[in-house]
């Protein structure tokens, strides 16, 4: 005995169904787009939580000091070798071997100190100063709006005393 609503699937039954085509295919829900790292903005209703700021206890640094400086030397390379054409092109002009090698050291220092700070900056500590950071600018933000707000409540209050 069939109660309302119940669907007898016997193998006459699901050879039925499979003739009937595509109809019985539930529908695939819509494409979700891929949520961003920090989903931060103001027209799409996406806020910052607390779990976007929590600190990961899975994020480890594993790299030696002496890995870092090998992968920093290997990153430096590909700018040395311009650095180097550059110098010997003023000596070559100046035929002082002085000027060339304070501009090679320069160029060189410049150039290590601003791989080393990308790489901090990448690094798992850095990563957890930019969510204090974060946290630090979101805060200060919210304090000013709040501030903002009571002011303009202030002042609509006492436009509506003076009224009466």
């Amino acid at each position: 005995m069939k109660k309302s609503g119940e669907v007898n699937t016997g193998p006459w039954e699901e050879i039925d169904l499979l003739k009937q085509g595509d109809s019985w295919v539930p529908n695939l829900p819509a494409k979700q787009p891929n949520p961003m790292a920090y989903p931060i903005s103001h027209g799409n209703g996406q806020t910052l939580t607390e779990s976007h700021l929590a600190a990961l206890e899975s994020l480890r640094e594993t790299a030696t000091p002496i890995q870092r400086a090998i992968g920093l030397a290997i990153r430096a390379l590909p700018w040395l070798v311009p650095w180097l054409v550059i110098c010997f092109g003023i000596l070559y002009v100046l035929d002082d071997p002085l000027v060339p090698l304070l501009v090679f050291a320069g160029l060189t220092a410049g150039t290590i100190w601003a791989l080393n700070q990308q790489e901090y900056r990448h690094s798992a500590s850095g990563l957890e100063r930019h969510k204090a950071d974060l946290a630090h600018d979101l805060a200060s933000q919210k304090l000013a709006d709040d501030h903002s707000l009571a002011e303009k409540a202030l002042d609509a209050y006492i436009r509506h005393l003076e009224r009466d």
